[in-house]
């Protein structure tokens, strides 16, 4: 559509645009692709697009994986594995008391004993509080 409206011969785009373009989140959808490309076959003079072609927020981008570091990739949790050590810790800090824990939490006792089923934190270990 866009080499008849600009009366081009553009071929595609680099291998490196597509994998950008996999990336980016695109939070304009379709009309935001849409008017890259157009302003990409309008300013190329090569036979595919590629990064240079781009407007420079896109040759900026970063995915948020790749604006952490890898130090701080590599020890983050997940948040069942944070919520996991979270109960563990308060169980420790109310001497095994699910009453205070859960309280502690914001939740019900029944609601705290299916995460503590869900992570098979043994409830032998643990003083139920009355």
């Amino acid at each position: 559509i866009f080499n008849q409206k600009f009366n081009k011969n553009i071929k595609g785009v680099s291998r490196n645009v597509q994998k950008l373009f996999l990336k980016y989140d695109w939070p304009g959808n379709i009309r935001e692709l849409e008017n890259v490309l157009e302003r990409a076959v309008l300013v190329t003079s090569r036979d595919f697009i590629d990064l240079p072609d781009l407007p420079e927020y896109l040759q900026n981008y970063l995915p948020l994986e790749s604006r952490i570091p890898p130090s701080i990739r590599n020890k983050l949790a997940s948040l069942d594995e944070l919520e996991k050590e979270y109960i563990i810790f308060l169980l420790k800090k109310t001497n095994n008391n699910l009453r205070q824990t859960a309280k502690i939490l914001n939740i019900s006792r029944t609601t705290l004993y299916h995460k503590i089923k869900k992570y098979n934190i043994p409830l032998e270990r643990w003083n139920k509080g009355s």
